[in-house]
């Protein structure tokens, strides 16, 4: 990973939805080079996956809650993760 990469990586975080093209003129690369870059960067694992931020209240949800889960110990914690990735009501 050099200083593009990194440059690449930092530019993403503050803004997923950025353009190629608008990466690349920062940069320094091309659109292409900067989607090669991006694709390596995410078959490495530098990369885990792209997000968004939502405003709950723009959702109609009026409620904002931040919960601590303690599982006993022979509960399947994989399980309850994907049941709450899953569920609707979880936002993150």
């Amino acid at each position: 990973m050099d200083t593009s990469d990194r440059k690449i990586i930092d530019l993403l975080a503050e803004d997923a939805r950025r353009s190629l093209a608008s990466i690349g003129d920062v940069v320094g690369l091309s659109p292409s080079a900067v989607n090669e870059r991006i694709r390596r960067l995410v078959a490495s694992g530098a990369i885990k996956r792209f997000t968004l931020e939502v405003d709950p209240a723009a959702l109609g949800l009026p409620i904002t809650a931040f919960m601590l889960v303690t599982l006993p110990q022979d509960t399947e914690q994989a399980a309850f993760r994907d049941y709450a990735e899953a569920h609707p009501a979880v936002l993150e």
